[in-house]
């Protein structure tokens, strides 16, 4: 049985600005990304992969599977937008369920005629499955599993944090112990091998786990409050405080606080400052003094825009959604529910706005667009600094968005 995994691109608008240039499969949420999940559920299948036409190219550049199929077999098909576990791909093997959430099919079998017909109609990126003219027995999906905007990753992100632990020997401390540091609850803290965890830095595992891949460098004096997943090659500044239900993706560089986040990986934001119940993409860099509000003084709920429509979010506690490749000088303050597009240049003393398009470069009040080739120019630079290459196919697509980012704003 083959197995699809998918996204649709109605679906992925919604997660602006992070899915502007990468699948939904990709976003992490607690130790792994939905990619991630499905692979150590088929580790020995092939997986074939359903994308944007606009971003086919980035993705196969970092995964070498099929991708867009014209033609598909028999198969499980897996929306992205759910964070699948054994469980829930056990109750639709059997090909008589479906699972669902506000009359959407999410997981589900499908007859290779089936499958065919729904490509052939525009599906499964234009098209949402919503009658499967099958006779099949509807499971909801549980909250916790599914996500359709950013601030549902960051509130199902201490769940799934808990959840995964499970996949480690907890209370394993590979770390060297050649210095000093203190560890509260340590049956409920992994430390992989080749990480180093230095003079008196706290790891307090009391509310929840703490997971530590490998190459982790924690400076000394930081303090980490699970749970907490730090991926591989990180490095946390000294005195530090990584609070709870946050994960922080591979290569990045953290410092000052940092409460109920997620970094998809590769950014910087290495000085004093405080970040919130925020999700930020890769190669991001926030200045020293960056901050953001995450709490309206009144206490009511935040809103935020998405691709200019404004969206209530019915919570009291959002902070602010960075895409790739965008930049906050020093001192920067982000209000709460700020959005901002990829690679925007924020260099202010004021609020800046709270809807913030692609390209953008901000001063003070004044906005106008980025030039694009100083953009790919300091793109290219910060990926060059960490043994990285600003590639062919990333120029292409960011040449395209751009162009029709500027159509957007006119």
């Amino acid at each position: 049985m083959k197995i699809y995994l998918y996204e649709n691109r109605l679906s992925s608008e919604k997660l602006f600005p992070i899915c502007s240039n990468r699948p939904i499969f990709d976003l992490k949420c607690g130790v792994y990304s939905i990619f991630e999940r499905v692979k150590n559920i088929f580790p020995n299948q092939e997986v074939s992969l359903f994308v944007r036409d606009e971003i086919k190219n980035l993705v196969s550049e970092k995964i070498n599977f099929k991708i867009n199929p014209k033609k598909v077999d028999d198969g499980l098909w897996l929306n992205a937008n759910v964070l699948w576990n054994e469980y829930l791909i056990n109750e639709i093997k059997n090909k008589k369920n479906v699972i669902s959430f506000k009359n959407k099919n999410l997981g589900f079998f499908l007859s290779k005629n089936k499958g065919n017909e729904w490509i052939s109609n525009g599906g499964p990126i234009n098209t949402e499955l919503m009658d499967l003219d099958l006779k099949m027995n509807k499971i909801i999906v549980p909250n916790n599993y599914y996500f359709e905007y950013l601030w549902h990753l960051l509130n199902i992100n201490n769940f799934m944090l808990k959840y995964d632990s499970k996949n480690f020997k907890m209370g394993k401390i590979h770390s060297k112990r050649n210095e000093d540091f203190h560890l509260i609850n340590e049956k409920n803290i992994f430390i992989s091998e080749n990480s180093e965890i230095r003079t008196g830095t706290i790891l307090d595992a009391k509310l929840g786990p703490i997971i530590i891949s490998e190459n982790v460098i924690i400076e000394p004096g930081a303090y980490v409050q699970g749970p907490v997943f730090i991926d591989q090659n990180v490095i946390i500044k000294p005195f530090s405080k990584i609070l709870k239900n946050t994960t922080i993706g591979a290569g990045c560089k953290i410092g000052g606080e940092i409460s109920e986040c997620i970094f998809q990986g590769w950014s910087n934001k290495q000085h004093d400052g405080f970040l919130g119940h925020s999700y930020i993409g890769e190669w991001v860099n926030l200045g020293a003094g960056t901050n953001n509000s995450d709490l309206k003084n009144n206490y009511s709920n935040v809103k935020v825009y998405i691709k200019n429509k404004l969206f209530d979010t019915n919570q009291l506690f959002i902070g602010v959604f960075i895409g790739d490749y965008s930049k906050s000088a020093i001192s920067t303050r982000f209000n709460t529910g700020t959005i901002v597009g990829i690679g925007s240049n924020i260099v202010s003393n004021i609020f800046p706005p709270k809807n913030i398009k692609p390209f953008s470069w901000i001063i003070d009040n004044k906005i106008n667009v980025h030039n694009y080739d100083k953009f790919i120019q300091t793109a290219k630079i910060s990926k060059s600094r960490r043994d990285k290459i600003f590639t062919k196919n990333e120029q292409e697509f960011f040449f395209n968005y751009f162009e029709q980012s500027k159509i957007d704003v006119d």
